[in-house]
C-alpha cells in the first residue's frame, strides 16, 4: 500500500479498478431479484465508482491520444458488437424466460460505449477552434453551438447509459484538464509577471490539489443535480492515485472486449442460477 501511495498506479491498474467495479455492478444487476437486498445494495453502490473513472480515462484519451479518428472509431465498433450482443439476450429473454417482467431483466438502453463515442464528438467540437475553413469565426462558433445543443437534444430523449451524466461529466473533467495544462504550461515559461510569480510558488502537489478538488466538485455537482449515488464521489480515490503512465503491457483491447462479454457472461450465470 505505501508502494502504491509513493509510485502511484499506471492506466491499466485504473481500468482494472474501473472494470471490476463495472462487472460487480452488473452482478447486482443480473442477478436481482435473487441477491439479499444488503448484497445488491453494496452492489449497485460499488459499481458508480466505475462511471468517473471511465469519463477520466475517456478525457485523457482525448488530450493523450496520437489519432482521434482511430480512438472513437474503436469506441464506436465496440459499442455496436456490445449492443448487438445484449440486444440478442434481450430477445433471448422475451422469448423463452417466463415471467419475462419479473423473473429477469436485460439491459435495453444502447451501451455505455455509445454515450462515450457522443461524449468524444462534443469534446472534438468544444476542441476545435474552426471546423469549416472557409467559414469566418462567427459561422464556426455559430455551428459548434448547434451541433453541441442537438447533440444535447438528442442525449435526453435517446435512452443511452448514463446518457446526459456521462455527456456533462466529460466536459467538466475536459476543462479541469484544459486548466490543469494551461497552469503548467504558465508556470514552465518563467515570465517575470505577477501570475508567474504567483505561479511560481504554488508546488506541483497543492496543483494536483487543486486539481482532484476540482474533479470531486463536477462529481459532488453530477450526484446532487441528477440525484446519483454518493459512491460516485469514491471514483475520486483511484484517480488521485494514478501517475500518468500507461502500464508496461498494452492491454487496451482486454478492456474493450470486456465489455460485450460480462453481459453474456452475467446473464447466463443469472438464468442458470434463477431457473
Amino acid at each position: 500500500m505505501k508502494n502504491v501511495l509513493r509510485h502511484g498506479i499506471n492506466s491499466n491498474v485504473l481500468k482494472t479498478i474501473a472494470i471490476i467495479a463495472m462487472v460487480i455492478d452488473h452482478i447486482g444487476f443480473y442477478f436481482y431479484p435473487s441477491l439479499p437486498t444488503v448484497v445488491y445494495t453494496i452492489c449497485r453502490y460499488t459499481g458508480r465508482i466505475a462511471m468517473p473513472i471511465f469519463v477520466y480515462l475517456l478525457v485523457q484519451g482525448f488530450f493523450h491520444t496520437k489519432n482521434f479518428k482511430k480512438y472513437i472509431f474503436r469506441l464506436g465498433i465496440f459499442a455496436v458488437i456490445t449492443q448487438i450482443l445484449v440486444t440478442i439476450l434481450m430477445l433471448v429473454n422475451i422469448k423463452y424466460v417466463p415471467d419475462y417482467t419479473s423473473a429477469k431483466q436485460v439491459y435495453t438502453t444502447g451501451n455505455i460505449l455509445f454515450t462515450f463515442v457522443i461524449s468524444m464528438v462534443v469534446l472534438k467540437l468544444l476542441h476545435e477552434d474552426v471546423l469549416i475553413k472557409k467559414w469566418d469565426y462567427n459561422k464556426n462558433l455559430s455551428l459548434k453551438i448547434i451541433l453541441i445543443a442537438v447533440i444535447f437534444v438528442a442525449s435526453i430523449f435517446i435512452p443511452l447509459d448514463y446518457g446526459i451524466e456521462v455527456l456533462i461529466l466529460s466536459i467538466l473533467m475536459y476543462y479541469i484538464e484544459k486548466f490543469k495544462i494551461q497552469l503548467y504550461i504558465e508556470k514552465s515559461r518563467g515570465y517575470n509577471s505577477i501570475k508567474n510569480i504567483f505561479l511560481n510558488n504554488i508546488s506541483d502537489s497543492r496543483i494536483k490539489m487543486l486539481y482532484l478538488s476540482l474533479i470531486l466538485f463536477a462529481l459532488t455537482t453530477l450526484v446532487v443535480y441528477f440525484n446519483s449515488y454518493w459512491s460516485v464521489l469514491l471514483g475520486v480515490v483511484p484517480i488521485a492515485l494514478y501517475n500518468g503512465e500507461r502500464g508496461e503491457i498494452n492491454m487496451k483491447y482486454v478492456y474493450y472486449i470486456t465489455f460485450p462479454l460480462q453481459h453474456a457472461m452475467l446473464y447466463l450465470l443469472a438464468l442458470f442460477a434463477l431457473t
